[in-house]
């Protein structure tokens, strides 16, 4: 009662067929300064699957927002696609006008013109129909709702179980279905 309790955090990359490519457990309470260290862990995790990544488009919710995360993504030519308001679609969007001189702007006003365009706007839609069902399989189909063992260590191997027991669910829907 009105003590510390221990939280963590489970962050996931999933696919267009709602397939976890990735996942990492923190317990650190803020996402924007770990975008970059989650689609790492999800490179070397593919790696050690065998499967050369190629990440392209990264759709992302608004706790990811910094100007060192669009940097780093235009860097690496990822296309991150990440709302500069907490409620993307409650503002009706202009089309973006034309600059001749994108590359002066900051990267979070070209991420900006990026979310305005029809296109960032179509794809960003994908987000719920990829990154939030999962969680949703995992909080209520699984009851992973908390951790069922203390530190660190042991819920993240949890958090990883549960993501691998939601990829196999997938796996076998596709067999069946196919």
């Amino acid at each position: 009662h009105k003590g510390y309790v221990a939280g963590y955090n489970g962050r996931i990359v999933v696919t267009n067929g709602q397939v976890i490519v990735g996942a990492m457990l923190s317990k650190h309470p803020v996402d924007r300064t770990l975008l970059h260290p989650l689609l790492d862990t999800c490179r070397q995790q593919l790696a050690g699957a065998g499967i050369r990544p190629k990440l392209r488009v990264v759709l992302a919710d608004s706790g990811y927002l910094s100007e060192d995360n669009f940097e780093r993504a235009d860097t690496d030519r990822l296309r991150l696609l990440a709302p500069l308001a907490k409620d993307p679609g409650r503002h009706r969007a202009r089309a973006p006008k034309r600059t001749r001189h994108l590359n002066r702007l900051p990267a979070t006003a070209r991420a900006q013109r990026r979310m305005r365009h029809h296109r960032g706007r179509a794809d960003y839609k994908m987000r719920s129909r990829t990154v939030e069902p999962v969680f949703g399989q995992l909080k209520t189909c699984q009851k992973l709702t908390m951790m069922s063992r203390p530190g660190l260590a042991a819920s993240e191997s949890e958090w990883l179980l549960a993501c691998t027991a939601h990829n196999l669910r997938k796996l076998h829907q596709h067999r069946t279905a196919g």
